[in-house]
């Protein structure tokens, strides 16, 4: 034949030089629950020819002597892009490649699609099983046609008796940067094409069970002079929110930081932002913590903004950052704005990203993956005083650590969402869902940050900008599959704890150590499955 075809994992990264195995039927393989997306990867390869075009159809899989049949799948093509340099500080059994190398990443929305000679191109395999699927074995097919011939693979789901919740019990953010889709797309930031561009963003985050969003306070909320004191008008914010409402994203409304880093580097002060009235018109500037310009400007915002989130019915939904990432310097500074918060809107929680175990008035601790695993103890105490636990990642921590970088295995970035269960953390925040850099994204994954250093490879963005709105990552599929999972753990431990984290703990021994054999995992999910399953 040909052209060459078989399966492989969702979580296996393939490479455009993998070859095919020496003996393996192209079958697709998956066991899933109700009401998840599931996938797998069929590669095609061609050594004879250049491809010109490659077409995927389904001869959709049906339930074995019922007739009932999974009818919404999606086949997408995996991109590459160009990884310059691994993360640093990471054992090369970490890596799944060294660099510099054409990783792949970007799931194209396009088909048919243009295959190289001698290149193996893998196909993202997805179905979607509905919440009301019977259980029981799928068979059917995957076929694709080329020009240089056509080839099968049979496509094999086994729904188990189990129902993903509808309720999104993990709170789940990855900040987006507003400028940043208005620039990609050509459109004037808060133009009608940007709120319907904006649309689609919002359904790409629901669709991956993100249910917290990033919330501009200061580009959606107008603030003018009235009377010699200044007026607020929420015209824009409410759009926002019940856009993302809407979308199915919220869930919960993260108002953007008051305040931030003045001159001086990482320990600099913080300051907040600020408006005044000048006669008729409104002047914007940052003032440091504990000044009297803050504490004017916060007695005047953020009562109002507490009353309108209340009329709204919205104020149970709303966590408010106050400043990111605070460190022993400017700790003090950081506690005069948490404490003017709490002065002037008592009903506000706060929420930060923050490793400094000295901070005060914080309601929602966001540490670090590293510090949560050496501090602990800390933190459990937090949650015990009545806080709420959640954790990230960004740069760090690298290493043995689970993270979503390109050059990651997928199952780090799938069993981060485990370790939310296995320790019980209630959320996970990312700064990185489309702060795509100067150059073409699929071009620049390592984009410089500050002055002096790359980022890790795709710590910037876990989506790229296509035509018309967002294009996945399979990096996004893993993290969406871990949220899955994370419900499913939930589920099970409600029933017998101790048998989830058995299972858990098969695939996690500790905070930084996991066993990332894929074949493992799957034997530990299917346990999950057949363990919450009535058949």
């Amino acid at each position: 034949m040909a052209i060459q075809l078989w399966s492989v994992d969702s979580l296996t990264k393939v490479f455009p030089d993998d070859l095919p195995p020496d003996e393996q039927p192209a079958v697709l393989a998956m066991d899933a629950a109700r009401n998840e997306v599931e996938a797998a990867q069929l590669v095609l390869r061609c050594e004879t020819q250049h491809l010109m075009s490659a077409e995927v159809e389904f001869s959709p899989p049906r339930l074995e002597g019922d007739g009932y049949a999974l009818s919404d799948l999606r086949a997408r093509f995996v991109g590459y892009v160009r990884v310059n340099d691994n993360t640093p500080g990471t054992p090369p059994e970490h890596l799944v490649r060294q660099a510099p190398a054409d990783f792949p990443d970007v799931l194209l929305a396009d088909m048919p699609a243009r295959v190289r000679q001698n290149r193996s191109q893998p196909i993202w395999i997805e179905v979607r099983v509905p919440a009301g699927a019977p259980s029981g074995e799928y068979r059917g097919a995957v076929n694709v046609h080329t020009d240089a011939g056509d080839a099968a693979a049979e496509l094999r789901v086994t729904v188990h008796d189990v129902t993903v919740s509808d309720e999104r019990r993990l709170k789940v953010t990855n900040w987006i940067s507003f400028p940043g889709i208005a620039r990609w797309h050509g459109v004037a930031a808060w133009s009608e094409a940007y709120w319907r561009l904006l649309e689609r963003y919002a359904g790409n985050l629901a669709e991956h069970r993100q249910n917290v969003i990033l919330t501009p306070l200061f580009e959606l909320i107008e603030v003018g002079a009235q009377g010699g004191g200044l007026s607020f008008d929420f015209t824009n914010f409410d759009r926002f929110v019940r856009l993302f409402q809407e979308a199915g994203v919220i869930g919960h409304i993260e108002g953007s930081h008051l305040g931030g880093r003045g001159a001086g580097g990482w320990e600099a002060q913080f300051e907040a932002t600020v408006f005044r009235a000048e006669g008729n018109r409104v002047v914007r500037e940052r003032a440091r913590a504990g000044s009297e310009e803050v504490e004017v400007f916060f007695a005047s915002f953020l009562p109002a903004l507490q009353a309108h989130l209340a009329r709204r019915g919205w104020l149970e939904l709303y966590l408010q950052h106050v400043a990111d990432e605070p460190v022993a310097a400017n700790c003090a500074s950081y506690n005069e704005l948490t404490a003017a918060v709490k002065r002037y809107a008592p009903r506000l929680r706060t929420i930060d990203a923050n490793m400094n175990h000295d901070v005060t008035d914080l309601d929602v601790w966001v540490p670090q993956l590293g510090d949560w695993h050496q501090s602990n103890d800390f933190y459990r105490g937090r949650v015990e005083a009545g806080d709420e636990l959640w954790f990230y990642t960004c740069l760090a921590p690298t290493g043995t650590y689970a993270n979503r970088f390109i050059d990651y295995h997928l199952l780090k970035t799938r069993l981060m969402h485990w370790l939310n269960f296995l320790y019980e953390s209630v959320g996970y925040l990312h700064w990185g869902y489309n702060h795509w850099g100067g150059e073409p994204p699929f071009v620049d994954v390592e984009p410089v940050h500050g002055t002096s250093r790359c980022l890790p490879p795709g710590d910037n963005c876990i989506v790229y900008p296509g035509s018309g709105g967002p294009l996945d990552s399979i990096r996004f599929e893993a993290m969406r599959d871990g949220i899955e999972d994370y419900e499913l753990l939930l589920a099970l431990a409600a029933q017998d704890r101790d048998l989830a984290v058995e299972i858990a703990r098969s695939v996690i021994r500790d905070f930084d150590d996991y066993d990332l054999d894929v074949a493992g995992f799957r034997a530990a999910r299917r346990r999950l499955l057949q363990a919450l399953s009535a058949d």
